[in-house]
């Protein structure tokens, strides 16, 4: 798929408490995003308490987590309608958990367990999906990157065994450091 529908997902504190989400949509070629939710405020009460631990039992939590997320009808509606976009225009879909830093003790929740809130499986591990958070800055100063040619990089690719025991597939190692490798070209 050389084609990415990128859909980011938006946590802010709310003021009535709760986060506010939003949810902003971009399709390949598009210039412009669409705000998927309008101006429909919609909350989300995330309660780690409730998450229970993520080692226990990943797909339970992610479960937990997702039920959490998505609780309000139009957050589930919104992301359905982003990944019913992607798959018709046959593209990947980037999935951008933007943490604002007022909610940013929300950073301790496993978000990478984070599941579909139709089928109930794991969105971090779909080969359709391309998860992400992003880090906010409080302030609204600039920041700089240095040239593609100047960067270095270090990747990892965790592949510990007995994940089939947690319901998380086999991964394969050598392919996906390829697939970063091909991203990569020009870093070191």
């Amino acid at each position: 798929m050389d084609k990415t529908a990128e859909l980011e997902i938006r946590l802010d504190r709310a003021a009535e408490g709760g986060c506010a989400l939003e949810f902003l949509l971009r399709q390949p070629g598009s210039a412009a995003e669409a705000r998927l939710l309008g101006a429909m405020r919609v909350l989300a009460h995330l309660d780690a308490a409730k998450l229970g631990d993520p080692l226990g039992s990943p797909a339970a939590y992610g479960q937990r987590l997702s039920a959490q997320l998505f609780a309000q009808t139009p957050a589930a509606m919104a992301f359905v309608k982003a990944a019913t976009v992607a798959q018709t225009l046959g593209a990947a879909l980037r999935l951008r958990l933007a943490i604002a830093p007022t909610v940013s003790d929300l950073h301790r929740l496993a978000w990478e367990l984070l599941c579909d809130p139709m089928d109930g499986g794991f969105l971090s591990t779909r080969e359709t999906v391309i998860f992400s958070r992003v880090l906010a800055r409080a302030d609204a100063g600039p920041v700089l990157l240095p040239e593609r040619g100047k960067l270095s990089a270090l990747m990892a690719v965790a592949n510990p065994t007995g994940a089939e025991d947690y319901g998380l597939p086999a991964l394969d190692a050598g392919a996906e450091i390829r697939r970063v490798q091909g991203e990569m070209e020009g870093i070191a």
